[in-house]
């Protein structure tokens, strides 16, 4: 018999498999099916290197992340591992507000970057199209995390069969002469690829997420490091192989203007239903948004629980064992921000946020690497060595 006295917790039911897919899902979406023609508007037919640039940078706060969730495997992650690191309650708060605005203005992006490809089929109004986007969304994410997770799981292998149509159709139509490493390419330039790897930077916006999903994983010290860092590198070949595609098999000034990349590929080599890639793509683009609010609650959910926020967010639905409240929460602020910005501010914004949390979270592990000793072991120069690159990546937005 269930005691009344005793509150729910959240329930351990994700495997590393899953979580896996998850983390694919939530790095692959907008990144590739939406901001490829603006990175490529920035980098021309560099965008690859752009791609590249931004994995490695990320590579190393993914080793911490890594680390740190192995250690610390509670929602919340990014706040616990800077308490853990500096007993410092006010940074720790202010990095959790950091994290949980990076996931809102997130799913922000995504879902304005969806109505992209709503607009292919049905002409609707930008306000009308948020509502029902992000309202679906918000109540898939306050299912039993199974079903949500689920979801968000069977859209993964969507979002890549989309990305085996284009690698498919996109290939035959490839320019060689196109191509970033050819002889005839023109000479690249430095800045545009820095400015391309910045909005690039954003692609890879979801790995972080995994670590606030820790508490509803079975065996997290041994699943989030290798989930983390398989779904990484899922994406970067992916991520590299749809640009090589992409900046050869369409003319790049179209590319660059093109709020639904995919489906002008497709349309542009007729070797598909402009329909069907569509609809796919469409479909990728809102499971962004999905787990981007299902870890922006995982965040408010764990910060309740610290008193870093309001404790009421720390409630637990007695049936579905999600936080409800701080689902809605999420949402409705998610809501807010898409009507209010546009899609590249919204980008830029993100890419920001979450670079300042990276700094973070990078000196958090090399901070307690150095406490434990030795001292110049790879443990600590590996995430500052992910401190200097956040913060040169981060100036970058400034030249």
């Amino acid at each position: 018999m269930n005691n009344p006295t005793i509150k729910p917790k959240l329930a351990r039911r994700i495997s590393g498999l899953l979580l896996t897919f998850y983390g694919v899902g939530t790095i692959i979406g907008a990144g590739i099916y939406v901001l490829i023609g603006k990175i490529a508007e920035e980098a021309g037919h560099y965008a690859p290197y752009s791609f590249l640039l931004s994995a490695i940078v990320v590579s190393f706060s993914a080793y911490s992340y890594a680390q740190l969730s192995r250690r610390f495997p509670v929602s919340a992650g990014e706040p616990a591992y800077v308490q853990e690191a500096f007993n410092n309650q006010t940074l720790a708060a202010v990095v959790g507000w950091g994290i949980l605005l990076t996931g809102v203005v997130s799913a922000a992006t995504i879902s304005r970057g969806a109505l992209g490809y709503i607009n292919v089929f049905i002409a609707v109004d930008t306000l009308t199209g948020l509502l029902i986007i992000v309202a679906g969304l918000t109540y898939i994410a306050t299912l039993n995390v199974l079903k949500a997770v689920g979801v968000a799981v069977i859209i993964t292998i969507i979002e890549l069969l989309g990305i085996a149509i284009i690698l498919a159709v996109g290939v035959p139509a490839m320019d060689s002469n196109a191509l970033p490493f050819h002889t005839s390419a023109p000479a690249p330039e430095i800045s545009g690829i820095l400015a391309g790897a910045f909005l690039a930077f954003y692609a890879y916006i979801g790995f972080e997420d995994m670590v606030n999903m820790a508490e509803e994983v079975k065996s997290p010290e041994t699943a989030m490091p290798m989930a983390i860092g398989a779904a990484l590198i899922i994406s970067t070949v992916l991520y590299i192989c749809v640009a090589v595609v992409a900046v050869t098999a369409l003319p790049i000034e179209s590319l660059a203007k093109s709020d639904a990349p995919f489906a002008d590929l497709v349309a542009h080599t007729g070797a598909f239903p402009v329909s069907a890639i569509t609809l796919i793509s469409l479909i990728a683009v809102i499971n962004g948004a999905l787990v981007q609010i299902i870890m922006g609650a995982r965040v408010l959910y764990g910060m309740g629980k610290r008193q870093l926020a309001p404790a009421l967010m720390a409630t637990v639905h007695k049936r579905r064992y999600t936080p409800v409240i701080a689902t809605v929460a999420v949402g409705l602020t998610v809501f807010i921000f898409a009507v209010a910005f546009p899609l590249k501010t919204l980008a830029e914004i993100t890419a920001s946020i979450v670079l300042l949390v990276f700094i973070c979270v990078n000196a958090s592990q090399s901070a307690i690497a150095y406490q434990q000793g030795p001292h110049y072991s790879y443990r600590v120069w590996i995430p500052a060595l992910g401190v200097l690159l956040s913060a040169g990546f981060l100036s970058v937005q400034w030249i």
